[in-house]
């Protein structure tokens, strides 16, 4: 999953940690709170669902102290055609639109050494790479740290820095989240549509997220590991660009 992106920077750049706790979560109404940067945010998301079109009206609280503060509002659209998703997102009068089309979920087990192709690209720049497990993600870092070196897409290298460490830390939180969802053709299904949103412009909410996961036939269980999954790759690739290059791009360490 390539980003259509690139806003690398030398200057640090603070990024939403945080778990997911749900209140209520039905087919018509999901409330749910995360915590960000030392601030609790509640969500309260309500989904209207027709056979071939989803309605989600989303507010954001910051109720941080026990107090509640409007901080954002947004409505999103989704339009279903077979395999088709066409996503529009409206905020302040202004909207963002975003065409995808649904993974197709598969039964079998996945067998997730390292073993694939990514592994092998990796594989060329240095002796050891840190890296995602899930299918078209390529994304990771050399191990040990101490060489400070990180690779994406086999394209960039970057230098050390607090945006490298924490680069690093999502890469392998991806990774440990990402056993259990790689157990199941319907989890691989649920991230692997949810990444195709992660370089786009538009604000992934979990009712959002779970009206997509829905479509590939991922239960709730799984359709959660997924959305945790997408919330860290997310992350994993704004501290990426975030971290000053190396070496231009198109070249990578011999």
């Amino acid at each position: 999953m390539l980003p259509k992106y690139s806003n690398a920077s030398e200057k640090d750049v603070d990024f939403p940690e945080g778990e997911l706790n749900f209140i209520v979560q039905t087919n018509e109404i999901s409330i749910y709170e995360i915590e960000e940067n030392g601030e609790k945010l509640r969500y309260e998301e309500s989904t209207i669902e027709s056979e071939e079109s989803t309605k989600i009206h989303t507010k954001v609280f910051n109720i941080t102290g026990g107090e509640s503060k409007l901080v954002d509002e947004f409505s999103t659209s989704l339009d279903f055609n077979d395999n088709e998703v066409k996503i529009e997102q409206e905020r302040d009068f202004k909207v963002e639109s975003e065409e995808i089309t649904l993974s197709p979920s598969s039964d079998e087990t996945m067998n997730f050494e390292k073993d694939d192709k990514q592994t092998l690209i990796f594989a060329r720049a240095s002796s050891s790479w840190v890296s995602s497990r899930m299918p078209k993600i390529s994304i990771g870092y050399r191990y040990p740290d101490d060489a400070k070196y990180t690779g994406m897409y086999k394209y960039n290298v970057k230098l050390p820095n607090r945006d490298y460490d924490n680069f690093t830390r999502q890469v392998d939180s991806m990774r440990s989240r990402e056993t259990s969802i790689l157990m199941e053709g319907t989890g691989l299904a649920a991230a692997g549509t949810l990444a195709k949103l992660v370089s786009g412009k538009l604000t992934l909410s979990w009712s959002t997220a779970w009206s997509l996961i829905k479509k590939v036939g991922a239960p709730l269980a799984v359709g959660y590991d997924a959305f945790r999954w997408f919330q860290v790759y997310d992350k994993a690739v704004k501290y990426f660009y975030a971290t000053p290059p190396k070496t231009k791009p198109g070249t990578i360490p011999r």
